[in-house]
């Protein structure tokens, strides 16, 4: 596992945690459990939107642990909505603002990293544009293959590059083994070359 993905999860747990949390408040409120612990009364209203926080936190850390790419919306609208009714009932409920902080800097960091104004974002939608107007580059010809070698000229003509836009770019990847000489074992090779 890698270290991003299990920052991923341990974030998650720590979400539906908060939401099951926010049950208490929601069982206080709708008078299921009678909660010692909550000393503030509450009121029908109240324990219905800590249930619905609740549910939306709960949401929030399944999409996460899922990789819903779009988790971090419910999580900004979680994390508001849950450090409101933090505010309402203080006393009670102030261990609550460490898990909200640890799901701001999560959404904040998603939404950085991959939101609509994300450089991520910008990247793409640029090469995109850029790859709509790209010019093509002067064409393959049969006079270029003259100074190449017999075999060569001839595979390019096989590969039906005569008459198409020279290459600008290319993006391989290639896997193989390569035998250690230490351990006198094969050992799997990958690598990527783009130019």
């Amino acid at each position: 596992m890698t270290g991003r993905v299990f920052a991923r999860r341990a974030v998650a747990v720590v979400i539906i945690g908060h939401g099951l949390v926010h049950l208490l408040g929601a069982a206080t409120g709708l008078g299921w459990v009678d909660v010692p612990q909550l000393t503030r009364p509450m009121s029908a209203a109240a324990g219905i939107a800590w249930l619905t926080t609740a549910l939306l936190l709960i949401g929030t850390g399944l999409l996460l642990a899922a990789s819903a790419r779009w988790w971090w919306i419910t999580g900004a609208v979680g994390v508001v909505a849950s450090q409101t009714l933090i505010v309402t009932a203080w006393g009670d409920a102030v261990a609550g603002t460490a898990a909200n902080a640890v799901l701001l800097v999560a959404v904040v960091h998603r939404y950085a990293s991959r939101g609509p104004r994300s450089y991520r974002v910008e990247f793409h939608r640029r090469s995109g544009l850029a790859l709509e107007h790209a010019v093509a580059g002067p064409l393959v010809h049969e006079a270029d293959l003259a100074q190449l070698p017999d075999l060569v000229a001839a595979y390019v003509r096989r590969s039906g590059a005569v008459g198409q836009p020279r290459v600008a770019s290319l993006h391989a990847h290639v896997s193989g083994r390569i035998r250690s000489s230490a351990t006198s074992r094969w050992m799997p090779f990958h690598g990527e070359q783009v130019n």
